[in-house]
């Protein structure tokens, strides 16, 4: 009987999702209740009817499918959740469920239906396969990235040692500076960044030589994109140390699943192909937890004087690991272990004596102690964790499992004295990177000073997959698949910057996939001197959520096939109350907080085309459509009483499906036809919703042996107004 009731709620669960498939959820208000929402719904005769489904394929399965299988769909009744009358105004949070995050969760429980127990593969892969496809992927987004963004932050002043130690065999970069030296590489006008002048009154960069060095052979080749495949390199060497490690922790399955959960995941990317020093230490981190080389130990500090920390953690650990192991070093292996830490360390210290007059480390940052100070450390910490910009586990929650692995470590005998290490490890180097007043990194990526623990993490990660079994087990795997989802999400996106926000903003990742909730306003963020931020919804980001879903609202407006729900009266509504409810007005001014581009329409003043998607490459009043997908924009007609539309299809042809305030039109064109459509425009009318899409899309570098653009382009739209 019980396997016959978790049958049933199994296949309901199942037989309810498909009916909210096509649902959505949209923030059309606020009121002293909360968020006024509205639903749009399939026809409610197709619930019962998915109702009956489940209840007749529970009868029928539960003799014949195990339990152990279905009971995974019962995940999909997160999908009722954003839908609960009570919830969402209080809550808005919740109804990001609705939106793509309830896709990932279908897909977590179908796959965990269809093969319920992880097959580990017992094949080994070759490490020289796991460094040349980390090595590939990390090298072809950095070189994608830097044609695209460039790079920023203190890239460029890394670069500028580069080259000042390249050309002038110096480390004194007032010349390079006031040469033009990093135009280059970097377009901008770059001022010198130090803090305090050497004993000589000559300018070194507060960044330390390390990492500078370690770029000059890329760099003497290939100039910034040899040292981005430099930096690539070292990461996927990186890479092939944890591949290593978790191997020898819980086998191949396990060593593959950590390569992907960490390696192709934030904050490993992009750091694996940013011109910062934390790759490095992450590299020199990986290799060291299984075979300590006191020679790599020896180059962290000249990386970042913070790196000093791991230095001596390290250092430490090797030596404890070696005693409790019960080994005695020869004196061979001693010096081969001591030396060249001890070298490195005198050799260090000389450094800042020689530039500074003084053996202090901290003397290129000069005297500010609020921007090191033990008050920072709770912000700190916070931030690094769960920032809304720059936290670790807003990006990828799987190393929440580091704090299953800590308590299996401890529990397992074999597992103790590498758990303890690494542990002790993070936390001594969390607390240091934490006394920064700029824990976050400037303008880096999430988590970037977290990046040189992440292969000690994974550690810890390692062993809980190794450890756990059942539902614990699957939990960690559906968190991996949210590290590399977020990562994949981010380095294929249209916006470059997807994982570089503002400091003193909201993160673009959750911009992007938010909708009408106003998740940026109510994640924390620790950016900020008053900390937290977020929590609660200001009246600017609730009019703009507002904003946002109703026109998404207008977007799903679909009388025949679609039903509305109005939250606010808990009733149905009718086609007319539907469109009223998801009526916007807004002049230009306005329109630029809920677009993404606005261009003028030629030969009529104070007229726009306003792009609300990524869906659409702007030309001036022309525009082509990205691929087969959808493009959503308004006419902002100025006074016009006709839309003429030009529409051009490439070496493909295809259907071409417009959108015109409500009117719907198909034209089927042939390989490069142009066909002409005029609509006409109500009088008074202040902007025109319209969208334009392609069956069919072509590369121009593939049909025109002269043309550089490799674009997947649909339909060329040219907007005219009469």
């Amino acid at each position: 009987m019980l396997d016959l009731l978790v049958m049933l709620t199994a296949c309901l669960a199942a037989g309810i999702a498909l009916w909210l498939a096509p649902a959505s959820m949209h923030i059309v208000g606020w009121s002293a209740a909360g968020a006024d929402r509205v639903a749009v719904f399939a026809p409610l005769y197709w619930l019962w009817i998915a109702i009956g489904g489940a209840v007749a394929a529970a009868a029928l399965l539960s003799r014949r499918v195990p339990v152990r299988r279905a009971v995974w769909l019962n995940a999909l009744w997160l999908w009722v959740v954003p839908y609960l009358p009570w919830l969402g105004a209080k809550a808005p949070l919740v109804l990001l469920l609705a939106g793509p995050i309830k896709w990932w969760i279908a897909a977590v429980a179908i796959v965990s239906v269809i093969k319920p127990r992880i097959a580990f593969t017992h094949s080994q892969v070759p490490l020289p396969v796991v460094f040349a496809v980390s090595f590939v992927l990390y090298a072809i987004c950095g070189l994608r990235s830097y044609d695209r963004i460039g790079i920023s932050g203190d890239e460029p002043h890394y670069l500028v040692i580069t080259h000042s130690l390249l050309v002038d065999h110096d480390l004194q970069i007032e010349n390079n500076h006031r040469n033009g030296d990093y135009k280059a590489f970097f377009p901008g006008t770059l001022q010198p960044d130090f803090l305090q002048r050497g004993v000589n009154d000559q300018i070194y960069s507060i960044h330390a030589p390390g990492l500078p060095a370690l770029l000059v052979p890329g760099y003497a080749i290939a100039g910034a994109r040899g040292a981005i495949v430099t930096v690539a390199c070292i990461a996927a060497l990186g890479a092939v140390a944890v591949f290593d490690m978790a191997l020898a922790i819980g086998g191949a399955g396990v060593a593959c699943l950590i390569w992907l959960f960490v390696c192709f995941s934030v904050p490993v990317v992009p750091h694996a192909w940013s011109l910062y020093p934390e790759a490095i230490a992450f590299a020199i981190v990986a290799w060291n937890i299984r075979r300590p080389n006191g020679f790599t130990i020896a180059l962290l500090p000249w990386l970042h004087t913070k790196f000093v920390v791991l230095l001596a953690a390290l250092t430490v650990w090797g030596v404890v690991e070696a005693r409790l192991k019960g080994a005695r070093y020869t004196s061979r292996q001693v010096i081969a272990f001591g030396v060249p830490i001890a070298i490195s360390l005198a050799a260090w210290f000389s450094f800042f004596y020689v530039i500074y007059g003084t053996f202090n480390p901290q003397a290129p940052y000069g005297a500010n102690p609020n921007q090191n100070a033990i008050a920072n450390i709770p912000r700190g910490i916070l931030g690094m964790l769960i920032d809304q910009k720059f936290g670790l586990l807003m990006y990828a929650p799987a190393f929440l499992a580091a704090a299953v692995g800590l308590w299996l470590g401890e529990v397992h005998a074999r597992w103790r004295r590498l758990t303890m290490g690494a542990t002790a490890t993070m936390v001594i180097f969390v607390l240091v990177s934490a006394r920064f007043y700029m824990w976050w990194g400037g303008s880096s990526a999430p988590a970037r000073f977290l990046v040189p623990i992440v292969p000690l993490a994974a550690a810890l990660v390692a062993i809980a997959l190794t450890e756990t079994r059942g539902a614990l087990r699957g939990a960690i795997l559906a968190l991996g698949s949210v590290n590399v989802l977020v990562a994949l999400i981010a380095v294929t996106s249209r916006d470059p910057r997807m994982l570089f926000s503002d400091p003193h903003g909201t993160s673009h990742f959750l911009r992007a996939v938010e909708g009408s909730v106003p998740a940026d306003s109510i994640v924390p963020t620790f950016t900020e001197e008053k900390w937290p931020a977020g929590g609660h919804v200001p009246m600017g980001a609730r009019n703009i959520s507002a904003v946002r879903g109703r026109l998404e609202l207008r977007d799903a407006y679909d009388p025949e096939g679609r039903r509305a729900f109005d939250y606010a009266t808990l009733s149905k509504m009718s086609p007319q109350a539907w469109l009223e409810r998801a009526r916007v007005t807004l002049d230009p001014g306005q329109m630029r907080s809920f677009v993404v581009a606005m261009e003028p329409i030629a030969g009529r003043p104070n007229a726009f085309i306003a792009y609300r998607d990524d869906k659409a490459y702007p030309e001036g009043g022309v525009f082509w459509t990205d691929g087969t997908s959808r493009a959503r924009l308004f006419i902002l007609p100025a006074g016009a009483r006709e839309l003429v539309l030009t529409l051009h299809v490439g070496a493909n042809g295809g259907t071409v499906s417009v959108d015109v305030d409500g009117r719907r039109q198909q034209l089927a064109l042939q390989h490069d036809e142009t066909r002409q459509l005029t609509v006409p425009l109500p009088a008074g009318v202040d902007r025109v919703p319209m969208t334009v899409e392609s069956s069919a899309a072509f590369r121009p570098s593939e049909h025109d042996p002269k043309s550089s653009d490799t674009r997947s382009l649909g339909v060329q739209v040219r907007v005219e107004l009469r």
